[in-house]
């Protein structure tokens, strides 16, 4: 590489995403992140846009970045050449290949003509920034900070280099473990964190949850408008901790202007100022005409200084229309954001909104142009329109549209075709269709009327109301946790549809629990998905099941799978793992795969008779093989004996998937310690938020898992079966004497394939990894039976 040269990271947050990153710097290039969650369409358009001529990797996602990078591309695969790097020249430092000018990072933001634009910034921008941060935040060698933002949002190089540069410690973690805030709070004390930088919305979380800082002494938040009752709550409640709220767009380098938020500064004002410009950057607030505005009067937020970026990657026009001359110093530049704002007598600036249709939700700057362009593009589709609406952390995403020639569209669908193209964070959660677009006198679109409460919130047409008691109790509950007015709501809804996720479906179940007195396992949103299942559920109050299929995924003609979760697990833990099967289907023009998972409601019961029942529900929707199944933990012990008592009946296994799991006799020997499995069960439903009561049942069900495992006494299967092991690297908790195979060679009657996959026993389902395990179960499903066995 060279000065400018840009390098592409295809990787999750790991030392080796560090390592790339420090190398690429040193080496005079400058890194443009390409996340693995985003669609293969968009890295497709950021990979041809770049023209990167090395994209550094890891193993696991090689293959999938080669079928998405050109053929004269680069791909190297860290974790696979460390033998190669370290046999190069040590103990020299490196030659300083980059200027003040060069090139550190191009981070691509949306952009309203319908596709993402590369933002340049040069070492000087950054440097100036990190200097800046570390002397405001008040960094030291000593601070602890975890590094929260994704690589392709600019906050990362805030993390990653002001901490750093100061000597600082930078823990990298996975996502799982502070997406809640009490699991947050408890990686804080357990990691002594001392700084704590966060979306605005994720501080607003946190304060709605009441949690307290631990030993944290500086929290910064920014990316949207803090909410005034909460940071003056904060600062009352915790007047040690300096709260830092910032302002700025990418394209000046991370934050433009920052305050501290103290009583004194609250109680000049009803809202939280954007502060003060950072050290060598300038602000003004100018008119149409370009002209200063005195305090006071609002005005179009312009921003000159070093923090500027050079422009925007091979697009000279948009370049020349956001970064324009500053008329008040002769041959420099400065960026219009776009942004309404005014200057305060006290020398800060109060933020007050967008100047155009840009919005910004949980940190995320979106243009709904590039949303509606993807829109307009479908053969269905005449014409879109996409607005935020709600407030606070309510607010979401929402798609208005005319079909062509008055056409039904399937709003799933639509939703499915868009999840194949963009971020998940720019995916609209509400779908609208209309006769037309709302228009305004001067013949623009009325994108105002659109955002109103009452016409977004209107009821869809074919909508049913709730009808009695139990379902209006529960429309109560939906909307309090969806943020949504009771009128949008229809019994025949879908939760996910409504915008749910998996950490609002915890929330829900929590708050149905304190409604009606009744504990629904969390897997209940994948059986009763809309409030007239749930509520004819809550109403017949009858027992679960001993055994239960849960369907994660109904749709697509592909043979289904079948899955069994581990020791005290539940189904839902195999939802990310479907979900990203799907994703990666998508991306290659193919329909859903059918998912089943296969849980244990009771406490009794031997594997043999877990199997049993697990056949008898597994085939109450599929009647005949082949089969497919998949067992994660002691689930891939269930699964075995579901295959071995197929076999016995005639019937064909197309293939046996098991997850981290050791064969029977290791198991029996204390592969699985009992302590530390109900320890982790314990610790998966706290970090769950699952009441007390539940707790208790989730931990009797594991027990009784655990004593299944020492008695159960397997046979040989009577003919080889298409088989695979997808295991940890470790061996941790793990017999000593443990094979690469797990012993499961003579129970399968021929090797396995042995493959290694993220993570550890417990978080290789979470979502950090399931795309690389998605891509490996894929490859084995698509096998010939002959290369299986």
């Amino acid at each position: 590489t060279g000065a400018d040269s840009l390098v592409g990271l295809y990787m999750e947050r790991s030392p080796e995403l560090m390592v790339g990153l420090m190398g690429t710097l040193m080496a005079g290039g400058a890194y443009v992140p390409l996340d693995p969650d985003y669609p293969a369409d968009r890295l497709g358009y950021m990979l041809e846009d770049t023209r990167c001529a090395v994209v550094l990797t890891l193993g696991r996602l090689k293959e999938r970045l080669r079928a998405l990078a050109g053929p004269d591309t680069l791909v190297v695969a860290l974790d696979e050449e460390w033998d190669a790097i370290a046999a190069q020249a040590a103990g020299q430092a490196p030659s300083r290949l980059a200027r003040p000018d060069s090139l550190a990072y191009v981070i691509y933001t949306s952009g309203s003509t319908g596709r993402p634009k590369g933002v340049m910034i040069e070492h000087r921008s950054l440097v100036n920034h990190n200097q800046c941060v570390r002397r405001r935040y008040g960094v030291t060698e000593d601070d602890v900070q975890i590094q929260i933002a994704s690589t392709s949002f600019d906050l990362f190089a805030e993390e990653v280099f002001a901490i750093l540069a100061s000597g600082a410690k930078l823990l990298l973690e996975k996502k799982e473990s502070y997406l809640a805030p009490a699991d947050l709070m408890a990686l804080i004390a357990r990691k002594g964190v001392t700084i704590l930088n966060v979306p605005t919305a994720f501080f607003h979380q946190l304060m709605a949850s009441d949690m307290p800082p631990g030993q944290v002494k500086t929290v910064v938040v920014g990316g949207e408008a803090l909410d005034y009752a909460r940071a003056a709550a904060f600062v009352r409640q915790f007047p040690q901790v300096k709260l830092i709220n910032t302002y700025g767009p990418t394209e000046t380098t991370i934050i433009s202007s920052m305050t501290e938020v103290t009583p004194a500064l609250l109680e000049r004002h009803a809202f939280v100022p954007i502060g003060a410009p950072i050290d060598n950057t300038q602000i003004h607030i100018l008119d149409a005409r370009g002209a200063l505005q005195p305090v006071g009067v609002a005005g179009e937020l312009v921003i000159a200084g070093h923090g500027l970026a050079r422009g925007y990657l091979h697009r000279e026009d948009l370049t020349a229309e956001r970064f324009v001359a500053n008329p008040l110093v002769p041959g420099q530049r400065m960026y219009r954001s776009g942004d309404l704002a005014r200057w305060l007598d006290d020398g800060t600036l109060q933020y007050l909104g967008r100047m155009d249709t840009q919005v910004k939700l949980r940190g995320f700057r979106i243009e709904p142009g590039e949303i509606e362009a993807q829109l307009n593009a479908l053969p269905q589709i005449e014409s879109s329109v996409v607005v935020a609406h709600g407030a606070g952390d309510a607010r979401q995403l929402a798609a208005f549209f005319v079909a062509r020639d008055g056409a039904t569209v399937d709003t799933e669908a639509l939703r499915a075709q868009l999840q194949a193209v963009l971020p998940a964070y720019m995916v609209p959660a509400a779908y609208l269709a209309l006769d037309r677009l709302p228009m305004t006198p001067n013949g623009k679109v009325d994108r105002r009327s659109l955002e109103s409460v009452e016409m977004v919130r209107a009821p869809m047409a074919g909508r049913v109301a709730p009808r009695n008691a139990s379902e209006r109790r529960l429309a109560g509950v939906w909307q309090e946790v969806l943020g949504v007015a009771s009128d949008a709501l229809g019994v025949h809804d879908s939760f996910f549809a409504l915008g749910g996720h998996s950490l609002l479906a915890v929330r829900l179940m929590a708050a149905v629990g304190r409604e009606f007195g009744q504990l629904l396992p969390l897997e209940a949103i994948f059986q009763y998905g809309d409030i007239a299942a749930m509520a004819a559920a809550l109403e017949r109050q009858a027992p679960q099941q001993a055994m239960s299929l849960v369907t994660i995924q109904a749709q697509g003609t592909a043979p289904a799978l079948f899955a069994v979760p581990g020791v005290g697990g539940n189904v839902l833990s195999f939802a990310p793992l479907s979900h990203a099967i799907d994703r990666l289907l998508a991306e290659r023009g193919a329909g859903p795969q059918p998912f089943h998972g296969l849980q244990q409601g009771g406490t009794s019961g031997s594997v043999e008779e877990l199997a049993a029942g697990h056949l008898a529900a597994m085939r109450s929707i599929q009647p005949q093989g082949p089969y497919r199944l998949l067992g994660h933990s002691f689930g891939g012990l269930v699964a075995y004996e579901m295959a071995q008592q197929l076999l016995a009946q005639g019937e064909q296994v197309a293939l046996l998937l098991l997850l981290d799991t050791l064969a029977p006799e290791l198991m029996a020997q204390g592969g699985d310690d009992e302590t530390a499995v109900m320890d982790a069960a314990r610790a998966e439903a706290n970090a769950a938020c699952i009441p007390a009561a539940q707790v208790e049942a989730y931990l009797q069900l594991a027990q009784s898992q655990l004593a299944a495992i020492r008695s159960y006494q397997p046979k040989a299967l009577p003919a080889p079966i298409p088989a695979a092991l997808l295991r940890v690297r470790g061996l941790e908790g793990k017999p000593q004497t443990t094979p690469e195979d797990y012993g499961w060679g003579t129970l399968l009657g021929a090797a396995a394939p042995v493959r290694f996959a993220d993570g550890g026993h417990m978080t290789m389902l979470h979502n950090d990894h399931a795309l690389p395990l998605a891509l490996q179960l894929l490859e084995l499903n698509e096998a010939p039976a002959v290369e299986r066995q």
